[in-house]
């Protein structure tokens, strides 16, 4: 079993997203310079969204919100696309991860990503 908050886990997340060559790690600012999923599906002209529960939007960078450890509902680590540099603090940014309420909205308008 993954501890989520582990370095195991941040290298699980690394994997998941990206083309990171066998044996390598993440920086310990959570940039991910390879290539990602994301350049893939893009080249294909797909689009694609990460919902994240308690994500408080805008993408929000630093490590955890709210900045407590006791109190953080959310983690960047747990968020692969926001790990993305080349994604990070670009208008795209703003329509690639949403929150859970985000979800429910499209799935009801049908505007879900492909």
């Amino acid at each position: 079993m993954i501890n989520f908050n582990s370095t195991e886990a941040l290298l699980a997340v690394t994997a998941l997203v990206s083309a990171a060559p066998k044996g390598a790690t993440t920086p310990a600012n959570l940039n991910i310079t390879h290539p990602t999923i994301l350049d893939q599906l893009k080249a294909n002209g797909l689009t694609y969204k990460q919902y994240t529960e308690s994500y408080p939007g805008g993408c929000y960078v630093p490590d955890m919100y709210p900045d407590d450890k006791v109190t953080a509902l959310y983690y960047k680590c747990h968020l692969p696309f926001n790990m993305i540099f080349n994604l990070r603090d670009t208008p795209e940014c703003l329509s690639a991860i949403g929150t859970y309420d985000d979800y429910a909205n499209e799935v009801a308008k049908g505007t879900l990503p492909n």
